[in-house]
């Protein structure tokens, strides 16, 4: 049985962006790699949109705990949610990961330790 998240995909004709918790999202950038410039930032809702070429493989790579392709894409098929936007997605009107009001070190200092989903 496949383990499911609570989280989506949005997507538009051009591009596509994991939805995730913002919190998961300063952890896994701590934990495994930086994200870019391409991903964005609603601090108000509390959600981090991480562009699928690179950055959501960050998120993915911290759940599964591991950069095994094999582990990494059992989350990925986990990924309960789809959104697909008509037009251009509302994500690209957000504030970039590297510009956002509250920028990734700020960020860093404010969390806790690091943990996985589930601790």
């Amino acid at each position: 049985m496949t383990e499911t998240y609570a989280v989506r995909w949005v997507v538009d004709a051009g591009h596509g962006w994991l939805e995730v918790p913002l919190e998961e999202a300063i952890y896994a950038a701590r934990d495994v790699r930086p994200v870019s410039g391409y991903s964005y930032v609603d601090e108000r809702a509390g959600f981090a949109y991480l562009e699928e070429d690179r950055d959501a493989g960050v998120w993915l790579e911290w759940v599964a705990g591991s950069d095994d392709l094999e582990a990494v894409r059992a989350v990925a098929v986990g990924v309960e949610g789809f959104h697909h936007c008509a037009g251009p997605a509302w994500v690209r009107d957000l504030p970039s990961w590297d510009v956002a009001e509250v920028g990734p070190a700020s960020w860093f200092a404010a969390w806790s330790p690091a943990r996985r989903v589930g601790s």
